[in-house]
């Protein structure tokens, strides 16, 4: 066989497609498989114990502690933080191409498998802080900056040039004229307005302006409190609508809210690669992800989980109404500076 024959045995044709397509889904809806365990007989450099297996039963420390290397360092690096190597890793790598899955596999009792959700959304949270704040991989972004920054100050204006006035433009256009006539409209109808209505107006646009900054401001000192909270907020009507998947049978709020932080995990991950490569495209694909992830774990169609998310969404958007007029109400009875 020539080497342009096993080039074309490597071009994908649409039935090794199907195969390779079908390949992954098997892999997609099979659980995580644990590594075997070992039938080699050693003894523990650590305490001395004899046995059989890949960890010390006394100790519990590893049969192939081997030498030290950069593996390792990197290791007991991520155990600072109570991460462990291989879950951290296998948890992204779940959550990025099997995440419904991986929840189910999780609810079901495989979690030493992986990371905690709770741990992996805060550390998500701290490294998207780090990304925000400029760590990014766009390295023609600052030629951009520099570029546009850049300011022709040798250029003088000529006074005389400024002084000089075209008689024509003093002239009233048709479309002055009738931009005229609109203001005096509309300063007809203020007129009739009432003092206490053109207060009430301001009042009330200084609360929600107040309210909009509260809001804004807790954001940005906690912002993983802020997301956890909107979380709850959206999986108390999700639930209503994924209760009854039959993919987790009585399934419960708990259980739900867990599979909620995985989803906020995986759109995360999505997120975080959008911004430090400054995609678009990834930045779409962290939404898609999120409907991808739900019609995993539910086992319900792309419509039928589209139409609970969009119903849920609304009915979060109304409970999100009724907070800010609630506290908006609170603002204004407790403040005076805005009672006027």
């Amino acid at each position: 066989m020539n080497k342009s024959q096993k080039i074309v045995n490597y071009i994908p044709t649409k039935r090794r497609l199907a195969v390779w397509w079908r390949a992954f889904r098997i892999w997609q809806q099979a659980p995580h498989q644990v590594a075997p365990l070992s039938e080699k007989t050693c003894k523990c450099a650590c305490c001395g114990t004899e046995y059989t297996g890949n960890y010390c039963p006394r100790c519990g420390q590893m049969s192939e502690v081997g030498r030290f290397s950069f593996r390792k360092a990197i290791a007991l690096f991520l155990d600072v933080w109570d991460v462990n190597n291989r879950s951290v890793f296998r948890s992204i790598f779940d959550l990025m191409l099997r995440p419904g899955y991986m929840i189910r596999d999780y609810l079901n009792g495989m979690q030493a498998a992986y990371l905690s959700p709770f741990k992996m959304f805060f550390l998500l949270a701290t490294f998207s802080l780090i990304v925000e704040q400029g760590f990014t991989f766009d390295f023609d972004k600052d030629k951009r900056n520099n570029n546009g920054s850049s300011v022709d100050t040798s250029y003088e204006p000529n006074k005389a040039t400024e002084s000089t006035v075209n008689l024509d433009d003093t002239q009233p256009t048709e479309a002055d004229t009738e931009e005229n006539e609109d203001a005096a409209e509309a300063g007809e109808k203020h007129e009739d307005m009432t003092y206490e209505d053109v207060h009430l107006q301001s009042r009330l646009a200084k609360i929600g302006l107040k309210v909009l900054m509260a809001f804004d401001s807790f954001n940005e000192q906690n912002p993983a409190i802020f997301s956890l909270l909107i979380l709850a907020l959206f999986s108390l009507p999700l639930f209503i609508f994924f209760r009854s998947t039959p993919s987790v049978p009585n399934l419960r709020y708990s259980e739900f809210l867990l599979a909620i932080i995985c989803t906020s995990n995986t759109y995360s991950i999505y997120s975080i690669l959008a911004k430090l490569l400054d995609s678009e495209l990834l930045k779409l694909f962290s939404l898609i992800m999120i409907l991808v992830t739900f019609k995993q774990f539910s086992g319900y169609s792309k419509r039928r989980v589209l139409g609970y998310m969009t119903l849920a969404g609304i009915m979060m958007l109304v409970v999100f109404i009724i907070l800010a007029c609630a506290v908006a109400c609170y603002l204004y009875k407790n403040e005076p500076a805005l009672r006027g």
